[in-house]
This record gives C-alpha cells, sequence and structure tokens, in this order.
C-alpha cells in the first residue's frame, strides 16, 4: 500500500485469498482500494459521494451510497447495493434495495452479512421511529426478495432483541439474543434454517 502523507488505512478485510479491501480516509471523506497480493492498488468507484462499506466476503460488497445509515440519522431511503468486485477493482451491481422510512442497517466487516455460498445478505433492521425494535431482513440475492425474522414477545414485560448473527452454513444462521424484564437481563442462543 501507498504511503500517503495525511491519509491513513483504517479498515483492511480480505475480498477473496489474493486481495483485501482497504479503506483510507484522510479524515474528511473516505475512499476505498483493491490491494492484491503482488501489490498492485485500484481505486474502487462506488456510487455515491461517500459511500460506506457494510460486508465483504468472497468477492462481494455491500455497500450504501453515503455514510451515515448505520447510524441513527434523519437521512430516508438510502440505497443499498450489492456488487461483485474482479481482481481488476471493476465493481459490477448484481442487487439493490431501498431502506424502508426510518430505519438504519446495521452490520459490520466483523459479522459477515453475506452467506457461505454468497446466496444470501443478511443484515439488522434498527427502527428509528421511537418503538427500538430490531429485527433481521435477509435478501435471497438471487432473485432480489426478502423475508424478516422477528422475535415475537410472548410476555407484555419480556422484550427479546437480536444482538449478533453468523452463518454456520450456506442456509443456516445461529443468532444471539437479549431478553430483558425490568429485573433480569438474558442472553440465548437460536438457530434459524432458511429452507
Amino acid at each position: 500500500m501507498t504511503n500517503t502523507p495525511s491519509e491513513y488505512y483504517s479498515r483492511n478485510t480480505w475480498l477473496n485469498s489474493k486481495s483485501i479491501i482497504s479503506e483510507t480516509s484522510n479524515g474528511l471523506s473516505s475512499s476505498y482500494e483493491l490491494v492484491t497480493l503482488d501489490g498492485k492498488q485500484f481505486d474502487l468507484s462506488l456510487k455515491g459521494i461517500d459511500p460506506f462499506i457494510y460486508s465483504v466476503h468472497d468477492g462481494l460488497i455491500a455497500y450504501s451510497t453515503e455514510r451515515g445509515v448505520q447510524y441513527f440519522t434523519d437521512r430516508k431511503n438510502p440505497e443499498i447495493f450489492i456488487a461483485k468486485v474482479d481482481q481488476s477493482g471493476s465493481v459490477e451491481e448484481i442487487a439493490s434495495f431501498i431502506l424502508d422510512d426510518f430505519a438504519t442497517l446495521s452490520t459490520t466487516l466483523e459479522i459477515r452479512g453475506f452467506s457461505r455460498d454468497n446466496s444470501y445478505f443478511a443484515f439488522f433492521i434498527n427502527l428509528n421511529d421511537g418503538s427500538k425494535e430490531r429485527y433481521l431482513k435477509v435478501m435471497d440475492i438471487r432473485d432480489n426478495t426478502f423475508f424478516t425474522i422477528q422475535f415475537p414477545n410472548t410476555d407484555a414485560d419480556l422484550s427479546i432483541k437480536p444482538i449478533r448473527f453468523f452463518w454456520i452454513d450456506e442456509n443456516t444462521l445461529l443468532m444471539t439474543t437479549e431478553s430483558s424484564t425490568s429485573d433480569e437481563t438474558r442472553i440465548s442462543t437460536w438457530t434459524y434454517s432458511i429452507n
């Protein structure tokens, strides 16, 4: 990677076994580049003024057109793109979707949103409508369809909220949930099969 004065690399993650995606920031804005093991660098041409990559896995990325969608924000209806990135840094959009009003997308590079075979993309939705509701949404990348995994509150005094998820295999999610009452908080683990 090139050492450029007043710029720093804030996040790096493997795109595949031969290259990484690196975020470069100058304190005002960020950009992304592909860095190969043989030292080549390619700028990624992403849509938006200040795009933000949420998830990277085996040649695919998920990103928004603007930074800040992952936080509580007044911005409505941001667009999220799923794209293929090749070894020359070329970005090919394969799917996109618009977030609902008052929703923010929550996933991190540490929580891989893509299933192991890249058929699905999962992400948390946090509602900013005052309800503090949070649920898991899953996109089938192959046909651009969605379904929601919600956790019903069986007790009026009990609030169940998903806090973390991992893909066990191509079709199964392992989810950690937090159940809170006025007296205690419990952590439990669930599996959810998509098929």
